[in-house]
């Protein structure tokens, strides 16, 4: 279940504020403001909040802060209730959101609810934090039982308190999160490596949302020092964009696109780890560098990024780059030289779909090709997968009298209407008890 509170725009002018209000001026920061700009009203309407319940009922909140300055406290209030009456209430707060920049929080519920509301207020003042979130270079990669986090501060300033937290996706459900992990300390040009805990959580794929990169050195952010360091120090990392790269899901069998700001890492196995760039691949981009605009160059390094964390076929990348704000032309450019073999995309696509459902050849084809792989592409990727068709059918089938009652004819049918063979539809009954 997912509902967005708020998503509308302002009409706030920063023209209007005076220059002795302003603190810091940064394109890349935002603009850390003395003073409340707006009514609290106003400032809410660029602040989107989407909320999502894990399997478990517990509410995950996605806060984004699309206005053009750091806020400097948002409060959380969650507000449960059953058959109209209020049963529980939990809270939670995030300092120093920066421009473009998602935190979550996960809200603890009840039981049982039929309803929840969720209650957000604003407050101006932490005055001497500073959010150093863009000089954070963010790497993982999945361990026996835990997720293994690197964090690295690209920055001159240190970084006193750092929170991260991940969210853990089964399917297109959110199973659970880590818990807010606090960092502290981190010098400049400093790696920390963390360890996160994957007890009793089954997942395919999770995400990592850095909370707040704080520093609380009042001399080196008062008066000129402190706008004298900004602009060095805060920068976007293109190549490792934690805090604003925008991935768009499909949800399968249907039509409606999800988006989320966030970074999806694809679970893999130890035999599927990722390899280092092929000759090949090196040879394209040099070979175009001379000749390539900026726009490019740039669409062809965040091809590569994502396909680090995902499989997509030639089309859908387009499309993700064009989302991401590229030209069609520099996205194609971009997809065309990011060396990506489009066949073995569609095979690792394949793959990722049967960890978490059952799927008939014919419907893992038909899959892919809804994710804009070709015909022959997705015919390469059912056929290289792996999968025993039987195994699936019984899968299918399982996750079918998981959530409905059916006679083994009716099962049948249904398994066949999947794309089954007979057979295969009569072995996925069968297995299941019929």
């Amino acid at each position: 279940e997912s509902s967005e509170i708020q998503n509308t725009e302002s009409n706030l002018v920063l023209n209007d504020i005076s220059d002795t209000e302003k603190q810091v001026i940064n394109t890349q920061s935002g603009i850390y403001l003395s003073k409340m700009p707006d009514t609290e009203e106003k400032i809410l309407e660029k602040i989107q909040i989407i909320t999502e319940k894990t399997q478990k009922g517990d509410i995950v909140i996605f806060i984004t802060n699309n206005n053009e300055y750091v806020i400097p406290d948002l409060e959380l209030q969650i507000v449960y209730y059953r058959d109209g009456k209020i049963i529980d209430t939990d809270n939670d707060g995030h300092d120093v959101l920066v421009p473009e920049n998602t935190v979550v929080s996960k809200l603890s519920a009840p039981e049982s609810y039929d309803s929840f509301e969720v209650n957000t207020t604003i407050e101006w003042g932490n005055d001497n934090y500073r959010n150093w979130i863009n000089n954070l270079e963010v790497n993982s990669n999945l361990g026996d039982d835990n997720v293994i986090v690197q964090f690295k501060n690209n920055g001159d300033t240190e970084i006193s308190e750092l929170e991260y937290i991940l969210v853990f996706y089964s399917g297109n459900e959110i199973v659970d999160t880590s818990y807010a992990e606090d960092v502290h300390d981190i010098s400049a040009g400093k790696e920390i490596v963390e360890e996160v805990s994957l007890y009793n959580i089954k997942f395919d794929r999770y995400e990592i949302f850095i909370n707040q990169a704080h520093t609380f050195d009042e001399e080196s952010i008062n008066g000129n020092i402190i706008k004298e360091t900004l602009p060095e120090n805060i920068g976007r990392n293109t190549d490792n964009d934690i805090s604003v790269s925008k991935e768009k899901e499909e949800t399968i069998n249907s039509n409606d696109d999800k988006l989320i700001a966030k970074i999806i890492n694809d679970v893999k196995t130890e035999s599927e780890t990722e390899e280092p760039a092929s000759d090949n691949t090196k040879n394209k981009e040099n070979t175009n560098s001379t000749s390539t605009t900026t726009g490019q160059s740039n669409a062809l390094k965040k091809a590569q990024s994502y396909l680090k964390f995902t499989n997509f076929s030639h089309d859908g990348l387009v499309e993700q780059l064009e989302y991401e704000g590229f030209s069609h032309d520099e996205a194609v450019y971009g997809v065309d030289n990011c060396g990506a073999d489009w066949n073995e995309q569609a095979k690792e696509k394949a793959k990722s779909y049967l960890d978490f459902s059952g799927f008939s050849y014919k419907g893992i084809i038909e899959q892919l090709e809804y994710e804009k792989f070709t015909s022959e592409q997705a015919k390469y990727g059912a056929d290289n997968c792996g999968a025993d068709w039987y195994e699936q059918a019984k899968e299918k089938a399982a996750s079918y009298l998981s959530i409905s009652s059916f006679s083994k004819s009716g099962l049948i049918e249904q398994l066949e209407y999947e794309g089954f063979t007979h057979d295969q539809a009569v072995y996925g009954a069968e297995q299941n008890g019929y």
